[in-house]
């Protein structure tokens, strides 16, 4: 028998968040997407920084 053999995906960018109303505090997104990763089977590590349009880290919009 095979021994599972894992895949790494690098992402570098930004992922652009719209809500109805305004903007999506910086926990809530990252919990929805994690969620969404490992509802496919996904696992994910690093870190996460909310940023302005230009790419500038700002504080978390709460």
């Amino acid at each position: 028998m095979g021994s599972l053999k894992e895949t790494y995906v690098k992402l570098e960018g930004h992922i652009v968040v719209k809500k109805d109303g305004g903007h999506v505090p910086h926990k809530e997104f990252l919990h929805e997407f994690i969620r969404w990763l490992e509802s496919n089977g996904y696992g994910w590590t690093g870190s996460s920084v909310q940023v302005d349009q230009d790419g500038n880290s700002i504080d978390d919009i709460g």
